[in-house]
């Protein structure tokens, strides 16, 4: 497992980390508020955002 996979799997309910950052873009994942889901977020210089990947985590 990789230290990003680690990263991911250990995120506690509402918490967030940034996983990348390149031309005024910014790539980070959070856990949702019921721990169910994995949001993929990119953020982009203008303060605009997409999310472009969702898991579910049935735990």
């Amino acid at each position: 497992m990789t230290n990003l996979n680690s990263k991911i799997n250990n995120l506690l309910t509402g918490q967030s980390f940034i996983t990348s950052q390149s031309n005024n873009i910014t790539c980070s994942v959070e856990r949702s508020g019921d721990g169910k889901k994995l949001r993929f977020i990119r953020t982009y210089e203008n303060g605009s955002f997409e999310v472009f990947k969702v898991d579910f985590q049935f735990v």
